[in-house]
């Protein structure tokens, strides 16, 4: 992996697969498709946001039909295209659309995020945590179409602070090259590990078992009993889910969007574009302003 920040960042390491989606950010009222000079858009003109919110029945029947209208899928060559000038690509796909306060300049993050497939749902997911001051590491799947991994290189390509890894895994869910994608140098011990990257992360963070790093932010009580603020996921037969189940986790509908909207995390595994793209839509498009940014209260003490 090539260097492209010079300056210190603070590591707080997110990992992201490509069907994660943040939770809390600005939205628009938004039912057909526009194409304009950059991504998409939506046109809500029959449904009401609020509604979806409540849980609205009649509300998520329009979604529902409303999804089995508009299934589109964006080739990667509409990326490639689109960064031979990154100039315009920024512009056109709006990256500047974000005020940057003096709290996150002074605590960049670097987020690493492990892709594989739907192009739009990775560069929809990067225009939405994307910040000038953070770093971002992409490992594509050696296994992606050579056009998927030829957009990836091409968006990089176009900000000086995200980047691809040089050298690429193909990972296999659960497994070691899970991890593998993340650090190529981690040593053998955590080879026969079910999903090590889990424990790798937890146990890097830990204040107590890993008392020489001094992990700013590190974790200090019972590892059994942490809460998580990254990353929220729904595990079959222990939450809900009005999705669907796939390989017992649950995949986020329109209709789970109330009780999303009620948790504390930052982001929500998982999404997937093609099943439900009005619902990823309302998530991540910053142009939707169909919530106001959302204000939790969260005790801090919680999570140290």
């Amino acid at each position: 992996m090539h260097r492209k920040f010079q300056h210190k960042v603070i590591l707080i390491l997110i990992s992201i697969c490509g069907t994660s989606i943040i939770f809390h950010h600005y939205q628009r009222n938004i039912v057909s498709v526009q194409q304009s000079q950059g991504r998409p858009k939506f046109i809500l003109k029959d449904i009401k946001c609020s509604k979806i919110l409540q849980g609205d029945a009649k509300e998520l029947k329009k979604v529902h039909a409303w999804n089995l209208k508009h299934q589109y899928v964006i080739h990667p060559s509409f990326y490639i295209n689109k960064t031979k000038f990154c100039h315009l690509f920024q512009e056109e796909m709006g990256y500047d659309s974000y005020p940057v306060t003096d709290d996150e300049k002074n605590f960049p993050i670097a987020f690493s995020l492990i892709l594989h497939k739907d192009i739009e749902h990775f560069e929809k997911l990067l225009h939405t945590i994307y910040r000038p001051q953070n770093i971002y590491c992409l490992h594509v799947d050696q296994k992606s179409p050579q056009d998927y991994k030829d957009a990836i290189w091409k968006i990089a390509d176009c900000f000086p602070n995200v980047f691809v890894a040089s050298k690429l895994e193909a990972v296999f869910y659960a497994s070691y090259s899970r991890l593998q994608a993340d650090l190529n140098y981690l040593l053998n011990w955590m080879k026969d590990i079910y999903s090590p990257d889990e424990y790798f992360w937890a146990t890097l963070h830990h204040s107590s078992l890993n008392p020489h790093l001094n992990v700013p932010g590190s974790y200090k009580g019972d590892p059994n009993l942490k809460k998580w603020l990254a990353s929220y996921s729904a595990w079959q037969s222990v939450e809900p889910c009005n999705g669907k189940w796939v390989r017992q986790i649950c995949v986020f509908s329109a209709s789970d969007l109330k009780r999303l909207h009620r948790r504390y995390e930052l982001f929500a595994n998982k999404f997937h574009l093609t099943y439900d793209p009005l619902a990823v839509s309302l998530k991540l498009q910053p142009s939707n302003k169909c919530f106001k940014l959302a204000t939790k209260s969260v005790t801090v003490s919680s999570f140290l």
